[in-house]
């Protein structure tokens, strides 16, 4: 969002819009190879007890393997989503 200041000056204003999207890990299929939470996204992933990957708990909703992330993270979710080699996570 921009905003015109009395002089005419532009400037542009934080706005946090507090989208969401959603992440889901399929466990059946996750093979626990780490590249989501090792390598591509480790703010969104994380190794579980079962050494399947689940979601960071503060993104967690309704299991650990289920949840909604910030806008700000997609773009690495989508990252960690499109590396998984068992397609478990899905995005959005």
């Amino acid at each position: 969002m921009t905003q015109s200041t009395p002089k005419g000056i532009s400037r542009v204003l934080a706005h946090d819009s507090g989208m969401t999207s959603k992440v889901t890990i399929d466990e059946k299929e996750c093979t626990g190879c780490g590249l989501c939470y090792e390598d591509e996204c480790p703010a969104v992933f994380a190794e579980g007890k079962d050494g399947i990957s689940m979601l960071q708990p503060k993104f967690q909703k309704g299991g650990v393997h289920m949840g909604e992330i910030p806008d700000d993270q997609v773009k690495c979710a989508k990252q960690a989503e499109d590396a998984c080699p068992a397609t478990a996570i899905k995005v959005g």
